[in-house]
C-alpha cells in the first residue's frame, strides 16, 4: 500500500519547457494577457479533447511516464490515463479509465495497478457535477501551479507575444511560499515553475510546463487541446482501445 501511494502521488505534482525565446521573424504586438488569463481560459471550456505526457525524475533519472487522453461535452466526459515505471526496485503500471454522465452525475473511476508480478483491479463512483468532473480531464494541478492566482510565489513574472490571430505567453514563478506535504508525511516546497502556453483564435491551443521541488524532484508536462471543429477520430479511439485493455485484464485477473 505503501508503495502504491507513492505511485499515484507522482501524478500530483511537476510540469515543463522547453525554454527557448518565444518569437518569429514577422512582426509581433505585446499585449496584456495574464497567466490568469490562461488559468481562467481553461477552466471555462465546456467541450474539447486533450492529449497530455507527464516524464517524473528524481536526482535526474526519469522514474515515471504517464500518457493521457479525454474528450469533455456537457453530456459525458472520458478519460484514459496509462502510467509506467520504476519505484524501490520494483517495475509499476497502471491504467485507469474515467467515465462521467450528465444524465446521472456519476463519475466512474476503473483503474488496474500492477506492481510487480501482482496486479490489483480498482472500481470506484462518485456524484460529481460537470464543473468537477472535467478537472480529471486535463492536468489540473500543473496547471494550477504555473497559472492560477492563488499560489503564492516569492518571485513571478510573464511575457507575452502575439502575432495576428496567435499569442504565446512564457511564466515563469520561482520559490512557492506554501509548503507542501505528501503521503508519507515530508515535507517540501516548489522551487521553480516555468510555463510557456500557445492560444490561437483566443482559445488555448498547447500548454508546456516544468516544474523542481525543493528535494530535486522534476517533472515535465506537455498537453495540447482540441477545440469544436477539430477532428477528436484518434483520441476517441485510443480512449476505446485503452478502456477495452483495461477491461480485457481486469476480466483475467478476476477469473
Amino acid at each position: 500500500m505503501k508503495l502504491l501511494k507513492v505511485v499515484l502521488m507522482t501524478t500530483l505534482i511537476l510540469a515543463v519547457i522547453s525554454a527557448g525565446c518565444i518569437g518569429s521573424n514577422s512582426t509581433q504586438t505585446t499585449t496584456t494577457l495574464t497567466p490568469e488569463d490562461i488559468y481562467e481560459k481553461i477552466e471555462n471550456q465546456t467541450q474539447f479533447a486533450g492529449i497530455w505526457h507527464i516524464n517524473f525524475s528524481v536526482n535526474g533519472s526519469i522514474v515515471s511516464r504517464m500518457d493521457a487522453y479525454s474528450y469533455v461535452t456537457p453530456e459525458e466526459i472520458k478519460v484514459v490515463r496509462h502510467s509506467k515505471g520504476r519505484i524501490e526496485n520494483e517495475e509499476w503500471e497502471s491504467i485507469s479509465y474515467i467515465n462521467w454522465s450528465s444524465r446521472y452525475n456519476v463519475g466512474e473511476l476503473n483503474m488496474l495497478m500492477r506492481i510487480g508480478n501482482t496486479s490489483q483491479p480498482f472500481r470506484d463512483a462518485q456524484f460529481m457535477n460537470f464543473t468537477l468532473a472535467k478537472k480529471l480531464a486535463y492536468p489540473i494541478g500543473e496547471i494550477y501551479l504555473a497559472f492560477s492566482p492563488n499560489f503564492n510565489f516569492t518571485k513571478s513574472k510573464h511575457f507575452t507575444t502575439c502575432n495576428g490571430n496567435s499569442c504565446r505567453i512564457r511564466v515563469v514563478r520561482e520559490d512557492s511560499k506554501i509548503p507542501l506535504m505528501d503521503q508519507q508525511g515530508g515535507m517540501y516546497t516548489i522551487e521553480y515553475v516555468e510555463a510557456n502556453a500557445t492560444l490561437k483564435d483566443d482559445k488555448v491551443k498547447e500548454i508546456k510546463i516544468y516544474v523542481r521541488t525543493s528535494r530535486g524532484e522534476e517533472e515535465f508536462m506537455e498537453c495540447k487541446f482540441l477545440h469544436p471543429g477539430e477532428s477528436w477520430d484518434d483520441i476517441i479511439k485510443k480512449i476505446e482501445e485503452e478502456s477495452r485493455i483495461f477491461e480485457n485484464q481486469t476480466q483475467a485477473i478476476l477469473r
